[in-house]
């Protein structure tokens, strides 16, 4: 069974769940947090970002949520997530582009830093507004 190494609350991870999803490809989450720079991790992706996706059985490890998707765009056929000819991917790869960007920027880098940054490094509580303010985004 293919593996998602990643955390819930990365958005890249999150992008590669739901493109799995859609295609119907059977997968598990295994937790893996970036900063803790573990080297199980770094042997599988040195760059040390997730998400990473393996396949035990067959050694297959990919890197980069936008080379899995399309990794997997090409071995299934079913609901295909980029498009029929060049000009559709084109389209769909400035989207992508586009929405990694500004997902990034306005919800999953404020929402990592409140849930994850205050409670691991400073000990605080997050800040509510800050929530909801990236909620809204």
């Amino acid at each position: 069974m293919w593996q998602i190494h990643g955390y819930a609350l990365c958005a890249f991870t999150r992008k590669v769940r739901l493109g799995l999803a859609e295609k119907r490809v059977a997968f598990e989450l295994v937790e893996v947090f970036p900063w803790e720079n573990l080297p199980a991790f770094l042997a599988r992706n040195p760059a040390g970002f997730t998400p990473v996706v393996t396949e035990p059985d067959s050694r297959i490890v990919l890197a980069d949520s936008n080379a899995i998707l399309e990794y997997f765009d090409e071995i299934q056929e079913q609901a295909p997530l980029f498009g029929s000819g060049p000009a559709e991917r084109a389209e769909v790869r400035r989207l992508i582009a586009w929405f990694d960007q500004k997902f990034y920027a306005e919800v999953g880098l404020p929402y990592l830093q409140e849930r994850m940054w205050h409670r691991l490094f400073t000990h605080q509580a997050p800040d509510g507004t800050v929530l909801r303010h990236a909620h809204q985004a």
